[in-house]
Order: C-alpha cells, then sequence, then structure tokens
C-alpha cells in the first residue's frame, strides 16, 4: 500500500540523526523549506555550504548547515528531496512584489498572493500587538495579547497546511510512497493530507524526538504551555476558557524561561528537549495568579536569572 509518513520535528541539531534514520530508505522526502534556487547544485556538491546559505535567511543557521549535509547523504542514497512549502514560497513571492513598486490594493484578496498576504497581515498584527501589550501593568490585557497571536498563529498554519498538503499529494503521482517532515506545532496537516492523498494511500504520523521527549516528559512531544494554545486554536479558533486564560499566561513564564539559543548536540544527546522539558513541567506548577505575580519580575531579566527566580518562587510556594 502506498504510505505517507508525516515525520513531526523541530529545527534544532539534535533532531537531525533521528530524523535521518527516519527518512532511511524513503523514495521522497518533503522538505518543509521554501524552494532554493541552487538546490539541486548544493546536493550534487556543485555549490559550497557557505554561498548556499547566504542566499537565503535561516532562523537556525547551525540547524541549517547541518541539514545541507544531511539532504546530500538521503541525496546519495537514491532519495528524491522536495523543497516543499508554497505559503513561504508566495510570502517571498509578496515581499518582491511590494519592493518592485507593489501595494496592497494591487493584491487580489481571493488569489493565493490575497490569502497569504492576509493571514501574514493578521499573524504580524498580533505578533506587534503582543510586543506593545508585553509592558502593560494590565496582566489580563498582556495574557489576551498572547491569545491573539496564537489564534493567527493557527491561522496561519492551517493555511500553510492545506498548502503544504495539496503540493505534497501532486508528488503521489511519481512516487510509491512520501515523507514529509513538518514542524510538531503541524497539527492541521495530517488532516488536509488525508484530504488531498488519493484514497489508496495509508498515513502515517512519527514524532522524530519521541524517544527523547518519552523519558523525560511520558510523551511523543514536549510541549510548553503556548505551543498548547497554538494547537487549542488549531482545531477551536473561537475557544475561550479558563484553561485557555492559564495556558496563556503559563506561557508568558515559559518563553522569559526557555533558553533560545541553539545548542550543539552529539548523538543521544538532546538538550533543548531536556531544557523545554524542565521548564514545562516547572510552568505545569503554576496557578494563574502566580503566574501574573511572577511575570512583571521576569520580564526584563536574562534567562538564566529568571529561571532562577521561577525556581525560587516555586519552592517557597509563593502565593499559595
Amino acid at each position: 500500500m502506498p504510505t505517507c509518513t508525516v515525520l513531526f520535528t523541530s529545527h534544532r541539531p539534535e533532531t537531525l540523526p533521528l530524523a535521518e534514520a527516519a527518512m532511511a530508505g524513503a523514495s521522497c522526502v518533503v522538505l518543509e523549506e521554501p524552494a532554493h534556487p541552487q538546490f539541486q547544485d548544493m546536493l550534487a556538491g556543485r555549490v559550497a555550504d557557505d554561498d548556499y546559505l547566504m542566499a537565503a535567511d535561516y532562523e537556525f543557521p547551525a540547524f541549517a548547515r547541518a541539514s545541507l549535509a544531511l539532504y546530500r547523504r538521503l541525496h546519495a542514497r537514491g532519495a528524491a528531496l522536495v523543497q516543499c512549502d508554497p505559503y513561504l514560497d508566495e510570502l517571498l513571492a509578496i515581499h518582491e512584489f511590494f519592493t518592485s513598486g507593489g501595494t496592497p490594493g494591487d493584491v487580489d484578496p481571493d488569489s493565493l498572493r490575497g490569502l497569504v498576504y492576509a493571514a501574514e497581515r493578521d499573524w504580524s498584527a498580533a505578533l506587534l500587538g503582543f510586543y506593545a501589550a508585553s509592558g502593560a501593568e494590565d496582566f489580563g490585557e498582556v495574557v489576551r495579547s498572547v491569545q491573539a497571536f496564537a489564534r493567527a498563529d493557527a491561522a496561519r498554519g492551517r493555511l500553510r497546511d492545506a498548502l503544504r498538503a495539496r503540493a505534497a499529494a501532486r508528488l503521489a503521482e511519481e512516487y510509491p510512497d512520501l515523507t514529509v517532515e513538518a514542524g510538531y506545532i503541524h497539527a492541521a496537516l495530517p488532516g488536509a493530507l488525508r484530504r488531498a492523498l488519493p484514497p489508496d494511500w495509508a498515513l502515517r504520523l512519527r514524532w522524530v524526538l519521541e524517544p527523547a521527549a518519552r523519558p523525560l516528559a511520558g510523551k511523543r512531544q514536549v510541549l510548553g504551555p503556548g505551543d498548547v494554545l497554538t494547537l487549542l486554536y488549531t482545531f477551536r479558533p473561537g475557544h475561550r476558557s479558563p484553561r485557555a486564560d492559564l495556558l496563556a499566561a503559563r506561557a508568558l513564564v515559559y518563553i522569559k524561561i526557555l533558553g533560545k539559543e541553539e545548542q550543539e548536540a552529539a548523538p543521544g544527546q538532546y538538550p533543548h528537549t531536556r531544557d523545554e522539558a524542565a521548564c514545562a513541567a516547572l510552568v505545569a506548577n503554576l496557578p494563574y495568579a502566580d503566574c501574573a505575580a511572577l511575570y512583571p519580575r521576569l520580564r526584563h531579566l536574562p534567562k538564566a536569572h529568571a529561571r532562577a527566580l521561577a525556581e525560587a518562587y516555586l519552592r517557597r510556594g509563593a502565593g499559595r
């Protein structure tokens, strides 16, 4: 039976050995990244890594560089690799359109460009709204800004997943199996693939970091409270509840104590996953009132100091 395997992963160096093992033997690997004009030349070794990376802006440079070596190994083993992220392709085209003199009024709202533009506009506005509200004295206002951003992020993700699913499904005519890479937050992708793939195709889901996450957190993937909130809005966009308020409040503490820097990791070492699991466990013990008390004190502290303060706060059992 032809099979499409969705590999949920993250853009951290520690994921790559596990991802490579999961991709072994795949006929076609569908990468979660926009098209790069030098991709095939890079795979063939005709373009140096530095030149290839210079032509695009990568949020995680160590991960990006290590990924190129992985791609070449997969290519050498006979796997087809396809860069597939139509949303990001269109977003890059929109940037070029505006740079060359185009205006929002020139964009057809019913076109693909219009859909991507509207989603990105709403996402950017919600992000700016969070930044503007993050220093507010009213903690409830900050919480609402987190929720607004999570809703916009979920809406953006649903569109991105739908576009990727349609593009990936077109590859089913050429390959007997597909391995689709996806960030772990893209929970709408499997349903979109199921609707887009031929009915005789099986769909299989794998969480690449499960071997690391299961011993640390008892789950197939470590999720921070902001991730949980985004997943909640992915399937229930209009949801409102005390639980959503608590998730947003905990997310504000979580993002202040979580390490952001890339960390190199030897095979079998998972520093990011360990940090995420520890931070998720810490904030899981915080009620809303304690988040409201802690956040103003953490807001301007560096990560290490914020983490120490939050741990000391919990040890004292403050607020309870």
